[in-house]
């Protein structure tokens, strides 16, 4: 499926890429819980060229607003969409004294969910992450758990 299909799908808009960030990144947004698009969108690239693979787009906003490049403290809400879909809508990223860009928030919560994807695709009910996320949450996380570790290593 193209990426133009997942954004419109996914009720997001075609938007100017992230201006001044030196990111090679498709021109989209992504939807926050209230519609309105996130500061700051990325993709998370396929492993191998695996065109069968979903689109995960992730999209992520400082709360209280930021500007794209500098780096904030405090809470982050995000949003997860696998083709199309919301699979992850939270506000729960971030609440330490730790500083990050919108790019590197949104590796770290790609992290995270790698490691709670990961935990998943093992362990399934028995993980400590099945009663956090709903059923289409923790398929997608533990189907793509390899891809979110790559991405957030800055490995793709």
């Amino acid at each position: 499926m193209e990426l133009e299909q997942i954004v419109a799908g996914g009720n997001t808009r075609v938007a100017a890429c992230m201006a001044g960030t030196g990111m090679a990144e498709p021109a989209f947004t992504v939807p926050d819980s209230d519609g309105y698009p996130h500061e700051y969108a990325s993709s998370v690239p396929v492993i191998d060229g695996d065109a069968t693979e979903p689109v995960i787009l992730i999209g992520l906003s400082k709360a209280g607003g930021g500007t794209i490049g500098k780096a904030y403290s405090g809470s982050w809400a995000y949003t997860v969409l696998c083709d199309g879909i919301p699979v992850i809508v939270a506000a729960d990223l971030g609440g330490s004294p730790a500083r990050g860009t919108h790019e590197e928030m949104t590796r770290i919560l790609a992290d995270f969910l790698a490691v709670a994807g990961e935990s998943l695709a093992h362990r399934g009910d028995e993980s400590d992450y099945s009663r956090e996320y709903d059923a289409a949450a923790r398929d997608s996380l533990a189907a793509a758990y390899e891809r979110l570790s790559a991405f957030a290593g800055g490995l793709s």
